[in-house]
């Protein structure tokens, strides 16, 4: 496979852009709450390249000249862009920058590149005052280059050229705009000459400029000579060591020019100081040009894919405590569901289905098959016996079913929101009053019938086995109906001295049968009942069936109207924003930037 051109590789790390700060936006989304601005700013610089428009400011190419007064950058910007700017101090341009673009409208394309500006054309006097303006931004103006000036005739990226005030003067404002304009350049021209290449604005500034651009070309302008030019890089080099302002690794960005002095403009021509150093107008031009840019857009990659670890670090345990919280919330939902599910059976509705299916089908029976009347004698006494006892001693804990769920309910809400208050200090007593209110004003969910079709089922393979225990059944009419109605459930609950349904260990999360067997009279009479038709496994398919589908309503009924409310909507709304992001995808696209970061890397080297 043919390796990239210089071009294609800056439009794939501008496709690897476009797809770091997507995700970006998405993480950002997600996190709860919101990154303050400032933990941020890693993410401005790559947004300033992306821009809204159709051409992408990180697709053109931004050359800054930067220097002292008297260095002649003006001269020199002249030569490049064939854009007149007169030198001298009384000029709107010596405190503000101008900028040269071969564009139809360079003003817009300024404004494109530097957002935060308030750009305006550069007047024809360049005399003249600049324009009144309410926008409190920086001025920078800008003016339409010459096809054929010198760094806008060859091909290659688009360009932007920018002269800068001079940073050396009394006005403190030239010295924070040409800072700005440095921070967005991928090619600085340092430009100084003998009597200024050592003043320590201009060395300070210099070292800003090591780390902050693409590419540094430090140009020693009106020397006598080549000689003099690289003993002033030699010196400066060394004092750089010195002072320790050179690490060696910003310094391999530095490309050093020299401009012998002459009163002629058009024999201004930097040329090479170092062997292997590109031609100076091969720095905006061609293959150099889109490398530079690559290297620019990628420092601004890195800075970002750096921020996109870390949030989606973030992110990651954000989403997984929220997780964690909600299926702490949930088990405690279903715990108490499960306990008001278990602590009742719905002897009501059971018994009319069992005097329903029994009459419906008894007319089939024409007659008594053979059986042993001492025991159909006995078995319809025992359960008169057994039934008689349990009206007696246990009738009170036939209940309707709403004001027994109610009661529970009501003491579940009570404990439950006890506990979220504590969990979640946020929680005002008034909000929790607020919400228990609306809850116990909340209608119960009405019980489903799923549970009856295994009862009918059973009954009918019950009824096929024993014709005449069905005929015995039936005879118990007066007993099945005492309990009639579905409205009715037998109260099962077993504290075990707790004095709270939920207290210690929830016995009655056993139903029916665990109930009986921690001492609840009236289940143990009921099962016993049903023991004699031989009938309980029929009796514990439907209190588990029963079980089964009162836990899910009941706890789907304090989801919503207790727990959600109160603070679990507003966890699953998180979740719910973050159900795009998914931390493989950050993962891929930081493992994409890679390649990118260990070629600057070698650069570098």
């Amino acid at each position: 496979m043919a390796r990239p051109t210089p071009q294609q590789q800056h439009q794939q790390a501008m496709e690897l852009a476009r797809a770091i700060d997507a995700e970006l936006e998405t993480v950002i989304r997600v996190l709860d709450p919101a990154p303050p601005a400032g933990d941020l700013a890693d993410r401005a610089p790559l947004r300033e390249r992306l821009g809204d428009g159709a051409e992408a400011p990180g697709e053109i190419l931004v050359a800054l000249l930067m220097g002292p007064s008297g260095a002649g950058k003006s001269t020199l910007f002249r030569l490049l862009s064939g854009v007149t700017v007169p030198v001298g101090w009384e000029r709107p341009t010596t405190r503000h920058p101008v900028a040269a673009a071969k564009a139809s409208d360079p003003a817009a394309l300024a404004a494109t590149l530097f957002p935060r500006w308030h750009v305006q054309a550069l007047p024809q006097d360049p005399r003249a005052p600049a324009q009144v303006t309410a926008d409190p931004g920086p001025l920078l103006f800008a003016a339409p280059a010459d096809p054929g000036a010198e760094a806008f005739a060859g091909g290659g990226c688009p360009l932007l050229l920018v002269d800068s005030p001079d940073f050396d003067t009394v006005c403190e404002s030239n010295r924070e705009q040409a800072d700005r304009l440095a921070a967005r350049a991928e090619v600085v021209f340092f430009v100084v000459y003998p009597e200024s290449y050592k003043q320590e604005v201009a060395v300070t500034r210099l070292r800003t400029m090591l780390r902050r651009s693409a590419r540094l070309a430090l140009v020693y302008n009106k020397v006598e000579s080549r000689e003099q030019a690289e003993a002033l890089h030699r010196d400066l080099r060394a004092y750089f060591r010195e002072t320790g302002l050179e690490d060696g690794e910003e310094s391999d960005a530095v490309a050093a020019y020299y401009c012998p002095r002459s009163s002629r403009t058009e024999a201004l021509r930097p040329e090479p100081l170092e062997e292997g150093t590109p031609g100076f107008a091969s720095l905006l031009h061609g293959e150099d040009a889109w490398r530079l840019l690559t290297r620019s857009l990628v420092r601004d990659l890195d800075a970002a894919g750096r921020l996109l670890a870390r949030l989606t670090s973030e992110a990651r345990s954000q989403r997984a405590a929220a997780e964690g919280e909600v299926a702490r919330a949930e088990t405690l939902l279903a715990e108490r569901a499960r306990a008001i599910a278990g602590s009742e059976f719905p002897i009501g509705r059971f018994h009319d289905l069992i005097k329903d299916h029994v009459l419906a089908v008894r007319w089939r029976i024409l007659r008594w098959v053979a059986a042993p009347m001492g025991w159909v004698r006995s078995a319809a006494g025992q359960a008169l016996v057994h039934w008689r006892a349990f009206v007696r001693g246990e009738k009170e804990r036939l209940q309707p079913r709403e004001q027994l769920e109610r009661t529970r309910l009501a003491e579940v809400a009570e404990e439950l929101v006890d506990r979220w208050r504590r969990d979640y200090p946020g929680i005002e007593a008034s909000q929790g009053r607020r919400v228990l209110d609306a809850f116990h004003d909340q209608p119960l969910p009405e019980p489903g019938s799923s549970w009856e079709a295994s009862v009918r089922t059973s009954l009918d393979t019950w009824m096929q086995e024993n014709r005449w225990k069905t005929r015995v059944l039936g005879n118990l009419n007066e007993v099945l109906t005492v309990t009639g109605g579905g409205a009715v459930v037998l109260d099962l609950a077993v504290t075990g001295g707790q004095g709270s349904l939920w207290g210690g260990v929830l016995l009655s999360h056993l139903g029916i049968v665990g109930a009986a067997g921690a001492g609840c009279a009236g289940a143990g009479l009921l099962l016993g009942l049903y023991e004699r038709f031989g009938m309980r496994r029929i009796i514990e398919q439907a209190d588990r069936r029963w079980r089964e589908m009162r836990e899910n309503e009941l706890h789907r009924h304090l989801r919503e109207h207790l727990a959600g409310p109160l603070f679990l909507h507003r966890i699953d709304e998180r979740l719910q924003r973050g159900r795009d992001f998914d931390p493989e995808t950050s993962g891929a696209l930081l493992q994409r930037l890679d390649p990118f970061l260990d070629h600057e890397a070698r650069l570098k080297r």
